[in-house]
């Protein structure tokens, strides 16, 4: 498992988180949003992934604009976005993504940027959204016509099924690809993906962490068992790789 992990770090990397040059200059930190009253995804990040790896980060459950994000490291939406995007934001993701910026959506972070709290099984994406994702419309796993576990869709399959009347709800979103780069699950369908866009990239991180950490605990599994440590790993990684990465002029 810990060569699976590997193998997918190196695989963001080499998807457009590497090709710049390393900066020596101020530390910048990440922006984290996700709107209240449920910020458990956002937690979970906050503590287990920033905090546990010393990555500088700036916490907030309300919506800020894109023209600020460009003094951040990145930008990482975990859990419900404190805002749905029309055209014109939309757009103005774009450009700071045109121009190296760096937004990750966790989870349902791209199903609440992109439709409106009813929308709960999937969902094409509207066109101003898509076309910087990468992909055609996000998905949860009981929605995908004729789905079937697939260990290279979901490699813990066997020790966290999906199973909502169990954990509360689905523990990963999908998304259909059109342009991203999968680097977890297959050509049209993948839970982890990058999606390049000038010289930034947006990245999808379809895996709920706080659900995996829930099954964890539920099943007691030791950490060597689980898949949590190792996908912590996995993010921890990327993301200070992203720190490194010199500002735009």
């Amino acid at each position: 498992m810990r060569s699976f992990f590997f193998a997918a770090a190196m695989r963001l990397f080499s998807l457009g988180l590497l090709f710049v040059t390393m900066a020596h200059g101020e530390e910048r930190s990440f922006l984290l949003m996700a709107a209240g009253p449920d910020r458990q995804e956002a937690v979970a990040w906050g503590r287990d992934v920033l905090d546990a790896h010393g990555l500088a980060w700036t916490d907030s459950e309300d919506w800020i604009p894109p023209s600020d994000w460009k003094n951040h490291a990145g930008v990482i939406i975990a859990g419900k976005s404190p805002q749905l995007l029309d055209d014109a934001t939309a757009a103005e993701v774009k450009s700071y993504l045109q121009k190296g910026g760096m937004l990750i959506a966790v989870g349902a972070a791209l199903p609440s940027l992109a439709h409106p709290p009813n929308v709960k099984s999937s969902s094409v994406l509207p066109e101003a959204i898509k076309n910087w994702v990468g992909a055609s419309r996000w998905v949860f796993p009981p929605f995908v016509e004729d789905y079937q576990p697939q260990t290279q869709i979901w490699p813990w399959e066997q020790s966290v099924p999906f199973q909502p009347e169990m954990y509360g709800t689905q523990p990963y979103c999908l998304m259909e690809i059109l342009s991203a780069e999968t680097v977890l699950g297959t050509d049209k369908l993948a839970i982890i993906a990058v999606n390049r866009v000038g010289t930034g990239a947006f990245i999808f991180m379809g895996p709920q962490l706080h659900r995996l950490q829930s099954h964890e605990r539920v099943e007691r599994l030791a950490p060597e068992e689980g898949p949590v440590r190792l996908y912590v790993e996995m993010i921890a990684t990327a993301l200070k790789t992203i720190q490194e990465r010199p500002e735009e002029p």
